[in-house]
């Protein structure tokens, strides 16, 4: 997984035709803030002789660039980093899984003229249907394979309980792009080792305020507010569930990492309420 405990930022000038231009860096480390440091001040340098040549900023399309979300907990099993719990840009929890794996389906359209057909008495498939019947597909020709549905406030995940899969393998895209996983959200996990859950809604969705400030934060002040705005958003999420749990599928064995992923997810993503969010 590819989670950075520390972060640093660091400024270097430019010298452009309009005149001296400073430029801003961040860097990140699994180690230490000195390394986090030495990154920042690394990427600012070349960043400003980049400018110096006249040449654009580099570009770091998502989600090739290392994600900027504080870490909030670990999730070991015997010694080893098995899943951890971030705050992502916009305040909500996510858990981050090394290789139990996750998988986000977004909702289907209906088909084009498909309140025409009702008109006259046609049937016509459910959204819900078509996810369910292609969820079960999958499991019923793939040996051995468990997992869990739940229903989002915009579309659908899975949670597979029955083995592990490393998310940088031809396996694990094969197996995502069989449940119709978003190519994005596919991508994401091969670049950063991991699979993605969120665990508490989003900001908008409940009527909270966005956060002020982002991670990392450039001083206590900052920090400070930020963490005022925290517990704002605990009180307005209450009441509020990320997912509902839709039925279990497949094989009922579930391996032991899953199961310790599974009693975070569940404890932070279903808490029974009524609207999704």
């Amino acid at each position: 997984m590819k989670i950075y405990k520390h972060w640093a930022r660091a400024t270097a000038e430019a010298r452009t035709e309009g005149g001296t231009l400073k430029v801003e860096c961040l860097g990140a480390s699994e180690t230490s803030p000195e390394d986090a440091a030495a990154k920042a001040r690394e990427k600012a340098a070349h960043a400003a002789e980049r400018r110096t040549r006249g040449e654009p900023p580099a570009q770091y399309p998502y989600p090739d660039r290392p994600l900027r979300e504080e870490l909030v907990g670990e999730i070991t099993r015997e010694g080893q980093l098995i899943g951890a719990v971030t705050r992502n840009s916009y305040g909500s929890l996510v858990l981050n899984s090394a290789s139990v794996m996750f998988v986000d389906i977004d909702r289907p359209r209906e088909p084009a003229f498909a309140w025409l057909k009702r008109l006259f008495g046609g049937r016509v498939e459910g959204v819900e249907e078509k996810v369910v019947a292609r969820v079960r597909n999958v499991v019923d020709t793939t040996p051995g394979l468990g997992l869990r549905l739940y229903r989002t406030a915009g579309g659908y995940r899975c949670l597979v309980t029955s083995g592990t899969y490393d998310p940088t393998s031809p396996e694990s895209r094969a197996l995502l792009e069989r449940f119709g996983s978003d190519p994005l959200y596919i991508r994401l996990c091969e670049v950063q080792e991991s699979y993605r859950a969120r665990l508490t809604p989003k900001f908008w969705r409940c009527d909270a305020a966005a956060p002020p400030t982002r991670f990392p934060w450039v001083d206590a002040d900052h920090e400070a507010k930020y963490r005022e705005w925290e517990q704002s958003y605990a009180r307005h999420v209450v009441g509020y569930a990320t997912c509902a749990l839709m039925g279990s599928f497949g094989t009922a064995a579930v391996v032991p990492e899953a199961q310790q992923i599974l009693d975070v997810h569940d404890k932070f993503a279903c808490t029974g309420a009524d609207e999704l969010a």
